[in-house]
């Protein structure tokens, strides 16, 4: 399986290298903090951690805005969820 997970990853490579637009995940860790996943074209991909150490040296403040609105979009979501779990 060794062997399929890094034919599986040198494709991802492949395919990473040749995108055209920056893809960005927000996401929510088990300790609560706000991570983001960026994908850039013709960049390796990296993690960072929101308020993290490598955040406060600016690695993906770039990105600041399109990662506030994500986050504000998940923390919107919550509340709505939030409201009709009150409602019941």
């Amino acid at each position: 399986m060794e062997g399929t997970k890094e034919l599986m990853n040198g494709e991802a490579e492949f395919i990473s290298r040749h995108k055209k637009k920056t893809y960005i995940r927000v996401f929510i860790t088990e300790g609560c903090r706000f991570r983001a996943h960026i994908d850039e074209p013709g960049k390796p991909s990296y993690e960072v951690t929101i308020n993290g150490k490598s955040w406060k040296e600016g690695k993906g403040k770039e990105h600041k805005e399109q990662i506030k609105e994500k986050m504000l979009s998940i923390v919107n979501s919550l509340l709505v969820e939030l409201e009709y779990l009150r409602a019941e």
